[in-house]
């Protein structure tokens, strides 16, 4: 028998609702607190700990002052990709598993980018590739500038694939890697690599390879596995 829902869980249960489904855009403010005390029986504190649930989960933001009160707020994936990413690290998630992850998501992402990508969507991947050769032989020094860059290549990918939930999973997944770049290994030849995996894959992409790009992927993976320095040690291997 399904547990009956309690005032608080029912008033929090329909405003997440009408919030999901369209009712209130963002931006719109909800009722006053007083008005929504009486219509749902619940005391002010009950009230305050419903709304603060909403607001943890992102859909309000409570402004203050004569103007204030709780308002509808835009769903922002980066946000959710920050929360997320806070548990992961909190949570203590190794190395290795972030990389088992990565094999398995990141070449399926990268087969349905061959697939869906736009014309506009692979030259916006070509300029930003120029951008990376341009970093790597300018300043070979700036290893935490060219992790950063390849980090955006990887979030682009994840943005043409044309499902927004890689890019949500992907936005997590490197807000979680970005403490690693100061443990870049300082190898040219590594730099170069990761580059000319990026030139095939694009390649592959705008050929339509659906094959061939989870596998130059795949190879990427790989390669970055050992893009870290040996004395970075993860404690789960």
């Amino acid at each position: 028998m399904m547990e009956k829902q309690s005032k608080h869980e029912q008033m929090l249960h329909y405003v997440e609702k009408i919030i999901l489904e369209g009712e209130l855009k963002p931006g719109d403010r909800l009722p006053p607190e007083r008005e929504i005390q009486e219509q749902y029986g619940i005391g002010r504190g009950t009230l305050r700990e419903a709304l603060r649930a909403l607001q943890q989960k992102g859909l309000i933001e409570i402004k203050k002052g004569a103007k204030g009160g709780a308002f509808v707020k835009e769903i922002n994936a980066e946000d959710v990709s920050e929360t997320l990413a806070v548990l992961i690290r909190h949570s203590r998630i190794s190395l290795k598993h972030l990389s088992e992850f990565r094999d398995i998501v990141e070449p399926a992402t990268a087969g349905y980018a061959a697939e869906r990508a736009t014309s506009r969507e692979i030259d916006e991947m070509k300029n930003m590739l120029k951008q990376g050769i341009f970093l790597f032989k300018s300043n070979r020094d700036d290893l935490a500038g060219f992790y950063q860059w390849e980090l955006g290549m990887h979030k682009k990918l994840a943005s043409v694939s044309g499902n927004p939930i890689f890019e949500w999973i992907s936005g997590t997944l490197y807000k979680s890697m970005e403490p690693l770049s100061f443990h870049i290994n300082k190898n040219d030849v590594s730099h170069s690599s990761l580059l000319e995996d990026w030139q095939r894959l694009i390649s592959a992409i705008e050929n339509r390879e659906v094959m061939k790009a989870p596998s130059i992927v795949q190879i990427h993976i790989a390669r970055y596995k050992n893009f870290i320095k040996e004395e970075y040690k993860d404690p789960d291997g």
